[in-house]
């Protein structure tokens, strides 16, 4: 039971475009959840093309309530579907939020590669591994 209660308290989730957004709205809801992985973010859902003309309620995301955790983001440098400033943007909040929490050397990272597919908002499978292989190293880091 104790080994499955340490498990328990420490939970990964991530996501694909609209998933990591979803990811992120989780754990900002769940403090169990310490690592967030997301591909092509989407951080505003009104910028989804789907999503243009829907009365949406207030779904924004608020960086301090995600400062705290250890997250990373991988993102093509023209995502015009997403929005790469977008994602840029939120970094910087959570980054600024961990800083006025006095966290100094917080884990938040976007890395930012080439864009490809459809508006820049494909994924290629060596990023998709190399996020796998992050969120292994920091699960066995816990």
């Amino acid at each position: 039971i104790q080994d499955w209660q340490h498990h328990m308290s420490s939970i990964a989730i991530g996501g694909l475009s609209r998933g990591a957004f979803c990811a992120c709205h989780i754990a900002a809801l769940l403090p169990q959840v310490k690592i967030v992985l997301g591909f092509a973010p989407l951080i505003q859902l009104e910028l989804a093309k789907e999503m243009q003309g829907c009365h949406l309620p207030n779904l924004a995301l608020d960086p301090d309530t995600l400062c705290d955790r250890t997250i990373r983001f991988y993102i093509g440098n023209r995502d015009l579907r997403t929005g790469t400033e977008n994602c840029f943007h939120f970094v910087r909040d959570l980054a600024n939020a961990a800083f006025q929490r006095k966290i100094r050397s917080s884990p938040i990272e976007l890395i930012v590669g080439p864009s490809i597919g459809h508006q820049g908002h494909g994924t290629a499978p060596h990023v998709f591994e190399a996020g796998a292989n992050w969120l292994m190293e920091k699960l066995h880091e816990i």
